[in-house]
């Protein structure tokens, strides 16, 4: 449930912490422990479609589920913040001052994930 919201809403640590009385140190490894989780499980779970019958399946979906008409996938990203990486200089410093990875994700009408990336901002 920490990781879940912490993905979800972007609640800072100190918000975690408040909400499912735990300590910092521990909310820190609940969510690097499930993300490496997770991570070590993309390949298996998060596959872009192959086939024009697949493509043309999300498509019909989003026109019926959304009414959005010729809508292949939803992306969306977010920032996570990091420390500073040493050496790094401004590579992963983002436009709100912060030193952050860029998260990108794209999903089906299903809200299933088919595509995430992690990069520098």
């Amino acid at each position: 449930m920490i990781t879940l919201r912490f993905f979800a809403t972007g609640m800072q640590f100190r918000g975690l912490e408040y909400t499912f009385r735990r300590s910092h140190s521990t909310i820190s490894l609940i969510v690097r422990r499930v993300f490496q989780a997770l991570w070590s499980l993309r390949e298996k779970y998060l596959t872009m479609p192959s086939t024009t019958e697949e493509w043309s399946n999300i498509a019909k979906g989003f026109e019926e589920r959304w009414n959005m008409p010729f809508c292949i996938g939803a992306l969306d990203g977010k920032l996570v913040r990091v420390r500073k990486p040493g050496k790094s200089g401004s590579l992963y410093h983002d436009y709100k001052h912060h030193f952050s990875l860029n998260l990108l994700a794209l999903c089906d009408h299903r809200s299933y994930l088919n595509f995430t990336t992690i990069n520098h901002t």
